[in-house]
This record gives C-alpha cells, sequence and structure tokens, in this order.
C-alpha cells in the first residue's frame, strides 16, 4: 500500500506543510500548552521506528551473533513507546 509518504514528493509535501510549522512553534519564545505532549509524540515515534526496524531481523540466521542485543532493544523500545504514550495522555486526559 503506498501513501503520500511513499514518494520524496509526497515527504517534501508533507515536511513543509507539518513539520516546518511544527518546528517554527515548537522553537518559539511564545508560551504553549502541551509541550509535554509534543516531547512525548516524538518519544514514542522514536521508540515506535527503533521497534519497526528490530521485528523484521529477530530471528533472523544472518544477525543471530545480535540476537540477544535486537531482542533487548525490541523489548525497550516498546516499553519506551509505550510509556511515552501513557505520559502524553497524562492524568488530566484521562
Amino acid at each position: 500500500m503506498r501513501t503520500i509518504l511513499s514518494t520524496p514528493e509526497g515527504m517534501r509535501a508533507v515536511w513543509e506543510q507539518v513539520a516546518n510549522n511544527w518546528l517554527s512553534e515548537a522553537r518559539s519564545e511564545s508560551p504553549t500548552t502541551g509541550v509535554r505532549e509534543e516531547a512525548c509524540l516524538i518519544a514514542a515515534t522514536g521508540a515506535a521506528l527503533t521497534v519497526m526496524v528490530c521485528k523484521p531481523a529477530v530471528g533472523q540466521p544472518i544477525y543471530a551473533e545480535h540476537e540477544g542485543l535486537l531482542r533487548n532493544v525490541l523489548a525497550e523500545g516498546t516499553d519506551t513507546r509505550d510509556r511515552a504514550q501513557q505520559l502524553a495522555i497524562g492524568p488530566r486526559h484521562r
């Protein structure tokens, strides 16, 4: 399944429309709400991408010598993603 992010043009469009605006707001000096949630989203995204890369490698003979490390990274990435998601939701959103 192709998405807008599957092509360089689509990725560039998303970057220009969403990420650039978000990054400009994030680095501004104006007070904003939701900073904790934004930081947690970034942490959860990084952890999810780490899990995405590790999952297919686990159990593959070519990576056998790194199996323990891959499993540890997979577990830590999953845990970090879940904790970041819980922090983003926070007690005020429950």
